[in-house]
């Protein structure tokens, strides 16, 4: 329902007028935060809304602002997701990233593996990876091994 104040749920503030969310069992799914908030060892904005796992940690976030979370400038107006380890799971590039070596396009998806290895993520220019040559634009995907491929 809507909070008709301020209210501090499970460790969070959240924001007078704005909606909670509740899993089936009752427990907190999410909301808009009402303080600057520490989640997954990254300061976010008063008014971001989040979202979490049945089991309470952290699952994805709608970012007001370009947030660098471990080097990589996610994109304001977008999801960052994580796994429930709390690593990011995926989200948007605010501009061209060098990752491992290898130039990621601005405005895409990356995507992690649970151990933070990359998984996934869009050429921003003509690249060679373990001696294939991808173009760029071209959505590579690595396997656990870190062996690069064109996605299908």
């Amino acid at each position: 329902g809507t909070l008709l104040k301020n209210t501090m749920i499970d460790g969070f503030l959240y924001q007078k007028d704005s909606q909670v969310y509740r899993w089936d069992d009752g427990k907190i799914r999410g909301g808009v935060i009402a303080e600057n908030t520490i989640i997954n060892g990254v300061l976010f904005q008063k008014g971001t809304h989040f979202r979490k796992y049945q089991d309470g940690k952290p699952m994805s976030i709608d970012l007001i602002q370009d947030m660098n979370i471990n080097g990589i400038v996610y994109k304001s107006g977008t999801m960052l997701w994580w796994h429930s380890t709390g690593k990011v799971k995926d989200g948007v590039l605010a501009k061209d990233t060098i990752i491992n070596d290898v130039l990621y396009k601005k405005n895409s998806l990356i995507v992690w593996y649970i151990d933070g290895s990359l998984k996934e993520g869009i050429l921003a220019r003509d690249t060679a990876i373990g001696g294939k040559q991808f173009s760029a634009g071209t959505v590579i995907e690595f396997d656990k091994d870190g062996k690069a491929n064109k996605k299908k």
